[in-house]
């Protein structure tokens, strides 16, 4: 910078110091922050309003787990709950280990908003401990989420 800019700089500099530390109206004291610290009162009530930005909820988790080569079809029902809706829940099965089998997508029942269903495809093992968890996530972006161990 040359010398002449440099000069302005710190003249201007100096001039914003000194209307901050000029009071505003005639009579008031500029503020001191360093002596406004304050502890935090405790005597106040913590403002809260019920259903206001809450996540999620997964109400239910029932994971019905069928060894492969069962004739029957293994089914994950999972309930929700949440005052703006949700708009999905990701589902994942977990062996012992925490190794993940499988996941995806839960589908909407069209008659229960609320109820949403998983149909696993993995083969699995019978007498595999097996960590189910749905992720329900709402349109705001709140995530509820629930985990329950089954044995295949």
């Amino acid at each position: 910078m040359s010398l002449s800019v440099l000069e302005y700089c710190e003249a201007m500099a100096e001039l914003v110091r000194e209307l901050c530390e000029k009071p505003a109206i005639n009579g008031v004291n500029p503020r001191n922050r360093k002596s406004e610290r304050f502890a935090a009162r405790k005597d106040l009530p913590a403002f809260r309003l019920d259903g206001l930005l809450q996540p999620p909820g997964v109400e239910a988790l029932e994971p019905y787990l069928f060894p492969a080569g069962d004739k029957a079809n293994s089914i994950v029902y999972i309930a929700t709950s949440g005052e703006y809706g949700v708009i999905n829940v990701y589902v994942t099965l977990e062996d012992e280990r925490g190794r993940q089998i499988e996941s995806g997508f839960a589908l909407r029942d069209q008659e229960e908003p609320d109820d949403w269903f998983y149909f696993p495809s993995a083969a699995l093992r019978a007498g595999a401990s097996i960590t189910v968890r749905a992720i329900a996530t709402d349109p705001l972006g709140g995530i509820g989420s629930r985990d329950t161990n089954v044995m295949v």
